[in-house]
């Protein structure tokens, strides 16, 4: 005679794949407060503490270790780390993506105060040094210039946890002429390094939609992926809708993309 209680539970485990057992997943990525911030604190970003809500409603607690982009990739894509914070689309096209977006980041360019530099086109960048971060995407027609002049004194890559900081110390030194990064990074960055009243915001550039959106993106050498990134969906939209969502993103200081 069969157990109900027995058929119950098998039935519910199948219904609910991820929900049925308690499990721990790891996020890494580099320092890019606010989005993700430092690691053990009571504000680790905005997208940290998204990630830790949304999947402990599925039973998916989160561990979050920072490290240099380049070796957060790697972790990640070989299934050492579960989960890549802050990725676009186009650095990690292989890995598993949710449906949603946590987040719109296009690119901004700095100076020093007294510089009269615009990111007008891309024939504005023939005589700068611009400052980047080693292996991110920034897109548009940007990243193939990025990408043909990165052996070269044009194009200064920094990397390492806190690259933004060794770009804007190069910026202050007069090592680069421009910083690319995004917006509110750079700010808090620059507060942070006590640099606020020495650097301008050069300009931003226009939104692209698929390009500019920030993601939480799973490891394509991890089975369950599928299931974390749906999990992670379905718990971005338990909040949007009963306010956990709109309470983190004030913490922050930033405006729902939606």
């Amino acid at each position: 005679m069969k157990n109900p209680f027995a058929v119950f539970l098998l039935g519910f485990i199948l219904l609910f794949p991820v929900t049925g057992r308690a499990e721990s997943i790891l996020l890494v990525a580099d320092s890019w407060c606010p989005y993700n911030c430092s690691e053990g604190t009571a504000a680790p970003g905005y997208l940290i503490e998204i990630a830790t809500e949304a999947l402990a409603l599925s039973n998916v607690s989160v561990s979050y270790e920072e490290m240099n982009w380049t070796r957060a990739i790697y972790q990640v894509k070989t299934g050492k780390a579960q989960a890549l914070v802050g990725a676009v689309l186009a650095e990690v096209p292989d890995f598993v993506f949710p449906r949603h977006w946590l987040g719109i980041a296009p690119n901004a360019y700095f100076t020093l105060k007294n510089s009269l530099w615009k990111p007008t086109d891309k024939d504005a960048f023939a005589n700068i040094r611009l400052g980047v971060t080693r292996d991110y995407d920034y897109g548009g027609e940007l990243q193939p210039w990025i990408d043909t002049h990165k052996d070269t004194p044009l194009v200064q890559e920094a990397q390492g946890t806190d690259a933004l900081g060794t770009n804007l110390q190069k910026l202050l030194y007069g090592r680069i002429d421009v910083l690319v990064d995004e917006k509110m990074t750079v700010m808090l960055k620059a507060h942070e390094m006590g640099m606020e009243r020495q650097i301008r915001l050069a300009g931003v550039d226009p939104v692209r939609p698929a390009e500019d959106r920030v993601y939480i993106a799973f490891s394509p050498a991890v089975a369950r992926s599928p299931e974390y990134a749906a999990a992670l969906d379905r718990g971005v939209e338990v909040m949007r809708k009963n306010g956990r969502l709109a309470a983190i993103l004030k913490k922050y200081g930033i405006d729902d993309w939606e």
